[in-house]
């Protein structure tokens, strides 16, 4: 049986409780990016492809070549079983990676293997996601530890080795790009993080209008000419200021597959009548029958009353008192937006 779970976020607007710009932004070119490869994994006790899965008989017959042992003929091979070929990947944080600094390797089998539990990564040349670069930046080997549920899949813990720095350049023409959270995106986000550095940048100089709201998404921040050879202080104070939070915008969030319902903001319902399987919600200035539905008294099995402009998050916790499946919650608020009844923005999620 799904769990529910209502969540409403109330924000605070007081300094105590405001939240830095860090806190729902990142800057544009901070981002996680993958290594790729395939490569081989050895010493599997007869669950690899065996010697019929030619893709992986092709590269282990290169490997014995370049170690001085060619292989004639890959019928020489056909009793391998210890073998299976692997997709090989890395992740180099959002911070980027140093020569010498160690990953986690993740493989998964491509052909026939029934399991990796055992077996050995074979060293293998790490390169970027992108076919016309050739770069190798790391190279990957070491134990597989495979997942009990799904043996055909592993880590290889700090397998990978960093052979190249990877930095990312966050910084072009003396200008840097804050890309707001995509929980946080809207216009009046954008407008309120622009003119918070604006404010700020004006008490401390002359300087008016660094920061430019360009879409819901980004703002734009000139770095002020005496800061541009080391900006990193500059660019740490802005991702430090506090954020005065605008009101949230009233949202419902259904997530059907975790069973979830999040109410951000102060979602309520218009005055309405919904008779849905049995059970009727009628909104009504009643103060008693509010708490009756909060749990203070029993409710009746198949009707409630509830007052004018209630929360929904009220409505809810109603239908939960009443045991309405997770499916019945769901489509009374999806009617409750249809009918324009819902005062809020619906948000289903896939």
């Amino acid at each position: 049986m799904k769990k529910t779970i209502v969540a409403t976020i109330l924000l605070m607007t007081t300094a105590a409780e405001a939240v830095k710009v860090a806190d729902i932004t990142h800057l544009q070119g901070q981002r996680e990016n993958h290594l790729i490869s395939i490569g081989l994994v050895v010493g599997l006790n007869g669950t690899g492809d065996g010697g019929k899965f030619v893709p992986a008989i092709r590269p282990l017959a290169a490997f014995l070549q370049h170690f001085g042992n060619p292989v004639m003929s890959i019928d020489e091979l056909k009793n391998a079983k210890n073998v299976a070929l692997v997709s090989v990947t890395a992740a180099i944080g959002n911070n980027g990676a140093r020569e010498g600094q160690t990953l986690d390797v993740r493989i998964s089998a491509i052909g026939s293997a029934k399991s990796l539990e055992g077996g050995t990564l074979l060293l293998t040349p790490l390169m970027g996601s992108h076919p016309s670069d050739p770069t190798i930046y790391a190279l990957a080997g070491g134990t597989v530890s495979v997942d009990a549920a799904n043996p055909t899949n592993g880590i290889v813990k700090k397998g990978a080795i960093m052979e190249q720095d990877v930095f990312y350049n966050q910084v072009e023409n003396g200008a840097f790009t804050l890309v707001i959270d995509d929980a946080h995106a809207s216009w009046p986000m954008a407008s309120a993080i622009a003119m918070t550095i604006n404010e700020a940048v004006s008490v401390q100089s002359s300087q008016l209008q660094l920061a430019t709201a360009r879409d819901p998404k980004n703002v734009e921040v000139a770095i002020p000419a005496a800061e541009r050879l080391d900006p990193a202080n500059f660019i740490a104070w802005i991702q430090g200021l506090p954020l005065l939070m605008p009101e949230k915008q009233a949202r419902v969030t259904i997530n059907p597959t975790a069973g979830t319902i999040v109410i951000d903001g102060n979602v309520t319902i218009s005055p309405v009548t919904i008779t849905y399987r049995g059970m009727t919600i009628s909104t009504e200035s009643l103060l008693r029958q509010q708490r009756q539905q909060e749990g203070k008294a029993d409710a009746e099995p198949g009707d409630f009353r509830l007052p004018d402009s209630v929360e929904l998050r009220l409505v809810i916790e109603a239908l939960e008192a009443l045991k309405a499946p997770f499916d019945d919650r769901v489509a009374i608020v999806r009617e409750l937006a249809r009918s324009g009844n819902l005062q809020g923005q619906l948000v289903e999620q896939r």
